[in-house]
């Protein structure tokens, strides 16, 4: 499908996941595998990351991807925010994060998501912008322009 289907614009979610009963080498194998598959297919990699974070960072580092890896449903802290975006990650966030990080994040590397809600997307758009302190205009503006970057000027 990722062959022959231009709908396709990127690949996961996978990663590693601490609260999970999968072994970490089962785990770590499959994510690998689809790293691999991203650099073949030349597409982004959406990332589950659960207390994992510097197992992840630290393989970015070591595969030095040239597709970009997405921290999908990001809800750390401002420090573990900004130790992804010294290793060039994207980060995305839902209805549940910490301020302070989402706060932290440049415009060019942000990212909104309703994955885990129920939510309207307008309205974590609302509150982003609020947060941030800029309009919702604004705000979207800024990630229309990362998400046809990331997903379809490629």
């Amino acid at each position: 499908m990722v062959k022959t289907d231009g709908r396709v614009i990127a690949l996961g979610e996978g990663g590693l996941d601490k609260l999970c009963s999968t072994p970490y080498s089962l785990q770590m194998e499959a994510f690998l595998n689809l790293v691999k598959r991203s650099e073949n297919y030349r597409l982004p990699l959406l990332i589950h990351a659960v207390k994992y974070a510097h197992e992840i960072m630290e393989l970015k580092k070591r595969v030095c991807p040239n597709q970009p890896w997405i921290i999908h449903g990001f809800r750390g802290k401002k420090e573990l925010a900004s130790g992804y975006l010294q290793h060039g990650f994207y980060l995305s966030f839902g209805e549940k994060y910490q301020e302070d990080a989402l706060k932290a994040v440049p415009d060019d590397k942000l990212l909104l998501e309703t994955d885990e809600s129920e939510s309207d997307i307008r309205n974590i758009y609302r509150r982003a912008a609020d947060i941030r302190g800029v309009s919702p205009d604004e705000l979207t503006a800024c990630i229309q322009e990362n998400v046809c970057r990331l997903f379809f000027n490629r």
